[in-house]
C-alpha cells in the first residue's frame, strides 16, 4: 500500500507529492512510466538515493518534473516552467525533510 500526500505550493500550478514505503524497485517503475508515455527522462545526480528529471512540452506548455527517493520515500515536484525552477522547489523541499 502506497501512502500519498499531495500539497499546492504557492503557486496553483506546482505540485508537491510524496510516497512513502517506496521501494528501489517501485521508484524505477514509476520512471518507466514516464518513458512509457514519450515523457523521457534524465538522471539528476546529488539528490537523495535516486532522481530524475523530465521537460515535456515547449514554450508557454512547459512542464518540469523532478522525482526524488530518499530513504522510502519518494517526491515529486513538477509544475509549469523551466526545469530550473522545479528543481529549486525540489531542494527547498529536501531541506525540510
Amino acid at each position: 500500500h502506497r501512502d500519498l500526500h499531495s500539497f499546492p505550493t504557492r503557486r496553483s500550478s506546482d505540485l508537491v507529492r510524496f510516497e512513502v514505503n517506496e521501494t528501489v524497485a517501485m521508484f524505477k517503475a514509476g520512471r518507466k512510466s514516464f518513458t512509457a508515455h514519450k515523457e523521457p527522462t534524465v538522471t539528476v545526480p546529488g539528490l537523495g538515493l535516486m532522481a530524475y528529471s523530465s521537460v515535456f512540452g515547449s514554450g508557454k506548455t512547459l512542464t518540469s518534473t523532478v522525482v526524488v527517493l530518499t530513504g522510502q520515500t519518494e517526491l515529486l515536484v513538477t509544475g509549469t516552467g523551466p526545469l530550473s525552477k522545479a528543481l529549486s522547489l525540489t531542494k527547498k523541499v529536501l531541506a525540510k525533510l
